[in-house]
């Protein structure tokens, strides 16, 4: 998700934001994918990144593409399988 909104966004980019979307790179990838793909919410440290809120709002709206029968609901795991029978 990352590496395809920065192909499109990265030669539009003054300094500024630039950095703040460094500091999105240093995240670890399995909480920033909940947090842009809505599974949880995001620290505010996070949540008020500016890039981070341009990211976020791309990939809700292709998730929004997708309907509701193809995601996950709020703050369930994402993927499923091995404990399902519990």
């Amino acid at each position: 998700m990352q590496g395809q909104w920065a192909e499109k966004h990265l030669k539009d980019m003054d300094d500024d934001m630039m950095r703040e979307y460094w500091k999105l790179l240093g995240v670890e990838n399995p909480d920033l994918f909940k947090w842009l793909t809505g599974q949880l919410e995001a620290p505010a440290d996070v949540a008020e990144n500016p890039t981070y809120q341009k990211i976020f709002k791309e990939v809700q709206a292709k998730i929004n593409l997708a309907g509701e029968n193809s995601r996950n609901l709020s703050g369930k795991p994402w993927l499923r399988g091995w404990d399902d029978k519990k």
